[in-house]
């Protein structure tokens, strides 16, 4: 996602700063299908849409298309045209990496700065194990 907000026009970057979007399991197509029943109705939280990294210092866009519901603070009209844009913009060839799976791999990525979607490109009948690991900052 560093990629992705470097990327982004000087017109869009000042027009995100200082935005946050809202998020929920699902976005704005709902798609709660895999949670159980339960956990269907997720309160959205706020998140920037433009955050810098704690480490690095670098910018990097925050942005899921499929859990965005709405840009915090303007119309609805202007909000979705806006997650349309990102949408398209965020996903560049240049700012991609695509693991080639080989048995015994391991791959671990920060949050706080990438984007990581499945690319589907494994036989479905093959077992893939993952596990979240979150790492807790030292107070």
């Amino acid at each position: 996602m560093y990629a992705a907000y470097e990327a982004l026009p000087s017109r869009l970057k000042q027009r995100l700063e200082g935005r946050h979007g809202v998020f929920t399991y699902g976005g704005r197509r709902k798609a709660t299908a895999l949670l159980n029943e339960e956990d269907r109705d997720w309160k959205p939280v706020l998140h920037p849409i433009i955050r810098v990294h704690p480490e690095t210092g670098r910018k990097a866009l925050y942005f899921d298309p499929g859990k965005i519901l709405r840009i915090d603070e303007l119309e609805e009209q202007e909000s979705d045209a806006l997650i349309v844009e990102l949408t398209e913009r965020m996903i560049q060839p240049d700012g991609q990496y695509r693991h080639r799976w080989r048995k015994g791999d391991v791959v671990i990525w920060d949050n706080r700065c990438s984007y990581h979607k499945a690319a589907g490109d494994y036989p479905p009948e093959e077992d893939r194990i993952h596990w979240r690991v979150s790492i807790k900052e030292r107070a």
